[in-house]
Formats: C-alpha cells, sequence, structure tokens
C-alpha cells in the first residue's frame, strides 16, 4: 500500500519555473552573450545548481552559484507561487494520514523561503535538500534516506516530480514514480521519461493512491485464499 508520498519541491510544489529561467538566463547573458533556448533550459530542469551553472560558464561556478542564490532570494516572494491544486491536495493527504516529504536538488534555505511563502510547513514532516546528501538526483540517496526517515518499503512510497533526474532517481530507488504534467518539458520529453504515472492535476494522486491501494489489496487477498 501508499503509506507516503515524496515530491520534489521547485516546478512541481512551487512554481518558480519563471524565477529559475530568469536567474540562468541573466547569467547566460553575462556569459554566452545570449538566453538560453527552451531546449536548454528543458536540459537543465530539475538539475543541481552547480551542474546548472556549470553548463554556462566553466570559471568560478562557485562564486557565480553565490550570485545566483542572491539574486534568485530576492526575487523570489515576487515570482514564485503555488500550482492551482496543490494545497487542496497537501490538505487532504494530511487528512488521509498520508506521510510527506521532500526531496529536492535545490539547497535548504531556498526551500524553506518557498516553503515559508507557501505556508506549507504543517504538511511535510521530513525534507531533504541537496545539503544533506552527497549525490544529488537523479542518485537515489536523498530518496532512501528519506525511506528511511519514514521507516517505510520503496513499495510504500510515491514519488512525484516534474524533471528526468526526479523520475530516475525514483527509478534508481525502486519506488512508484509520478510525472506532473504541469512541467516545463515538452510533450515529447514527456513520454520519454517513462515515468509510472502522469498526472494532469494534482488532486488526480488522491486516485492514483486510492486506485493503487485497492489493486494491492484485492492482490494480497487473492495470494492469501490462493494460499488456503
Amino acid at each position: 500500500m501508499i503509506k507516503a508520498v515524496i515530491f520534489d519541491f521547485d516546478g512541481t510544489l512551487i512554481n518558480t519555473n519563471q524565477l529559475v529561467k530568469d536567474g540562468l538566463n541573466n547569467l547566460a547573458q553575462i556569459h554566452l552573450g545570449r538566453p538560453l533556448t527552451h531546449m536548454e533550459l528543458c536540459q537543465l530542469n530539475g538539475k543541481h545548481l552547480n551542474d546548472q551553472i556549470g553548463y554556462i560558464t566553466k570559471n568560478d561556478i562557485e562564486k557565480k552559484v553565490i550570485h545566483f542564490k542572491k539574486w534568485y532570494a530576492e526575487n523570489h516572494n515576487k515570482l514564485a507561487k503555488t500550482f492551482k491544486g496543490i494545497p487542496e491536495l497537501l490538505e487532504i493527504l494530511k487528512y488521509e494520514k498520508i506521510q510527506l516529504g521532500i526531496v529536492s536538488n535545490n539547497s535548504t534555505l531556498p526551500v524553506q523561503q518557498g516553503l515559508n511563502l507557501l505556508n506549507f510547513n504543517q504538511y511535510f514532516q521530513h525534507i531533504i535538500t541537496s545539503d544533506d546528501v552527497i549525490k544529488p538526483k537523479p542518485d537515489p540517496e536523498g530518496i532512501n534516506s528519506m525511506l528511511k526517515k519514514m521507516n517505510l518499503h520503496s513499495k510504500e512510497v510515491l514519488y512525484v516530480g516534474d524533471s528526468p533526474s526526479d523520475i530516475l532517481a525514483a527509478k534508481n530507488a525502486n519506488v512508484e514514480s509520478c510525472l506532473v504534467d504541469w512541467t516545463v518539458l515538452s510533450e515529447t520529453e514527456k513520454k520519454s521519461i517513462s515515468a509510472d504515472y502522469r498526472i494532469n492535476h494534482p488532486l488526480e494522486i488522491i486516485c492514483l493512491i486510492k486506485k493503487f491501494n485497492v489493486h494491492r489489496i484485492t492482490h494480497e487477498s487473492q495470494v492469501v485464499l490462493s494460499i488456503r
């Protein structure tokens, strides 16, 4: 049975797409003399900030990361917002006593800034950011650490994200993966990711969990009956 849902944060729970796009394009304009293309932005979607900035410039990456984080923090509350249906989803999951966690490739401070902005702190028992792992997604380290914190088996968890690194991390951790349709990825890219599930609206996660749990209960009952 699905007893917990682990979410990515940026692009999944909070709409920071324009914020990230503007921040990366500011750097790209300085170092590449042009903004990033849509394809480049999609390829960078969900990756660790060091990798995103490393794509734009190979020089003084740590200094550029600090500059980006400062710009991000200053513009965050003006540009960031939640996706329609997410607050209702979290409230229902909390009511249904589904454990909730976040595994993000973003660092702790911006994730906390987003949680404070949206008043989402009340919903999440555990949060793992890039500051808490050695290897970020698509490595399964963060999700595996979350499973230990929740004291759950991989088959009891659904991971929800918006990027290839999210889905690959879920697969590497052997948990059910769900791709959100409000990602910046193109239709072709969405299909190529091959997530276990794909949703158009946040509340579909409720139906997905109920359907999955009913199927699992039915299957287990059939196994018991066959043994008898």
